[in-house]
């Protein structure tokens, strides 16, 4: 094992374990062990991998990974037992009624009042046509029951020191009635008048012009500098 430090808050005698165990069914203590960390110091490591649920005992010296180490080395880069940072996976929903569509001001950052289509985080476990009628729902208090895939986008959002965000969008479509959106927090515009609205977060006119009239899904890809 490479006895590499790291600077996650795991011990790196325990993400050494973490490492052992992920490229096999189970793993006998003394090769666990085989760096020779004195055996006390060891076993305390082990014991706490084994209290916090990711390793369990399937027989006298020898240990294995659970449910929740399988789930925890699944987020895991291929050579190392640090959590490397991902891409965030979201969803937007273009609402449409007719020649409008609805859309929603941020509260948040980066586009914080700015106007763009809803959309928030996906949940492990959840498919992404899923999340994207969960979110309408939690955003505006509207039900809606159908939505359908209309591009898949890379967004990568800058300042001038470094990368902010590095977002992968499911994009969706809902054909819907803006009547029963008249209670949520939501405005129309007219289609015709969105290149000419300034209050529009910058990944919006992208993907909506990218979406044009495209029978399939589109795949796409741009970065956004922000000031």
């Amino acid at each position: 094992m490479d006895f590499t430090y790291y600077n996650h808050d795991m011990h790196y005698i325990q993400k050494n374990i973490l490492d052992e165990l992920r490229v096999k069914d189970s793993v006998r203590y003394a090769k666990l062990n085989s760096s020779e960390v004195e055996s006390g110091h060891f076993r305390y490591h082990l014991g706490q991998l084994i209290k916090d649920g990711y390793v369990e005992q399937v027989d006298r010296g020898l240990y294995r990974l659970t449910s929740a180490g399988l789930s925890y080395v699944d987020k895991l880069s291929e050579h190392k037992t640090t959590l490397t940072s991902m891409p965030k996976v979201i969803t937007y929903t273009l609402l449409k009624d007719g020649d409008k569509v609805l859309l929603q001001k941020k509260s948040k950052q980066p586009y914080m009042n700015l106007f763009n289509m809803i959309g928030g985080k996906l949940h492990e476990g959840e498919f992404t046509q899923q999340a994207a009628i969960r979110e309408v729902y939690e955003k505006t208090g509207a039900s809606i029951e159908k939505v359908s895939l209309a591009g898949v986008f890379e967004i990568l959002i800058s300042n001038s020191k470094q990368l902010l965000s590095h977002t992968i969008a499911y994009v969706f479509v809902a054909n819907v009635n803006s009547e029963s959106f008249a209670s949520s927090k939501v405005e129309l515009f007219n289609i015709q008048d969105l290149a000419a609205e300034s209050h529009l977060a910058p990944d919006f006119m992208p993907i909506f012009k990218s979406l044009g009239d495209s029978s399939s899904a589109v795949l796409g890809k741009f970065e956004i500098s922000l000031q």
